[in-house]
C-alpha cells in the first residue's frame, strides 16, 4: 500500500539501505493476505504468474523458476527419496544452471534440518546428472538437459520443463514450434512412469506454445 511504501522509503533513506529502497519503486505493490482457504486436492493445469511479476514475503523472493525448478525438485527428493527428476530448458546450459542451484540447496544446512537423511552422492554429482542417497544408500536423481537433449534411460516421476522457448523469435517459428511439440510428445512423454507429475513453466509467447 502507499502508506507502507512511504514508511519503508523513509527508513531506507535514513539507513542508506539500497535493498529496501529498491522495494519502494512504482513496480512494487504491497497487499495483505486476509485469509487462506483450503479447497481440496485436485489436478491442476498450470502455475501462472502474469507478465513478469514475482512474489516476496518476509525477505523471501519467489518467482516461478525458483519455486518449480530449484525448490520443488529438492522437496520431491526429500519427501519421496526414490523419485527420479528430469529437468529440461531451452538449452543444456540453462538446465544445468538450475540443476546446480538445486544441488547446492540440498547441501545447505537448512535442507539438512528438514531432510537430514538425504545427501548428494559423492560419486555422482555432475551438473547435468546427480544422484541422492537416503541413509547412505542410493535413492533418487536429477537429470538436466536441453530441448532435444539425451533422455534415453532417464525415466521420471517428476518432469519439469522450464522455459522451453528462448525468445519471441523462436516462439514465432513454425519449424521450432513443430520440433518442440514432436519432442514433447515423442521423447519427453516416453520417459514418464505411473503417476508422473509434469510441470511446464514458461512465458506465454504464442497460442501454439506447449
Amino acid at each position: 500500500k502507499g502508506t507502507q511504501k512511504s514508511i519503508i522509503s523513509k527508513i531506507a533513506r535514513l539507513e542508506n539501505n539500497e535493498f529496501l529502497l529498491a522495494h519502494t519503486n512504482d513496480y512494487v505493490f504491497y497487499d495483505k493476505v486476509v485469509s487462506v482457504e483450503y479447497v481440496g486436492d485436485e489436478p491442476t493445469l498450470d502455475i501462472q504468474v502474469s507478465n513478469t511479476e514475482c512474489f516476496q514475503a518476509s525477505n523471501l523472493l519467489a518467482h516461478n523458476s525458483r519455486i518449480v525448478s530449484e525448490m520443488l525438485p529438492i522437496f520431491s527428493l526429500g519427501y519421496k527419496p526414490d523419485d527420479k527428476v528430469v529437468m529440461v530448458s531451452y538449452s543444456a546450459a540453462s538446465a544445468q544452471d538450475k540443476s546446480f542451484k538445486a544441488r547446492d540447496l540440498i547441501e545447505s544446512p537448512e535442507y539438512a534440518k528438514v531432510f537430514p537423511n538425504i545427501k548428494i552422492a559423492q560419486n555422482a554429482r555432475g551438473l547435468d546428472h546427480w544422484k541422492t542417497t537416503n541413509n547412505g544408500k542410493l535413492s533418487g536423481y536429477l537429470h538436466s538437459t536441453g530441448i532435444e537433449g539425451r533422455l534415453t534411460g532417464y525415466d521420471m516421476h517428476l518432469g519439469i520443463i522450464d522455459d522451453p522457448i528462448k525468445d519471441d523469435a523462436e516462439a514465432g517459428s513454425v519449424t521450432i514450434q513443430d520440433k518442440l511439440w514432436n519432442w514433447y510428445l515423442g521423447t519427453f512423454r516416453s520417459r514418464i512412469e505411473t503417476n508422473t507429475r509434469i510441470i511446464i513453466v514458461m512465458t506465454r509467447w504464442h497460442e501454439y506454445d506447449l
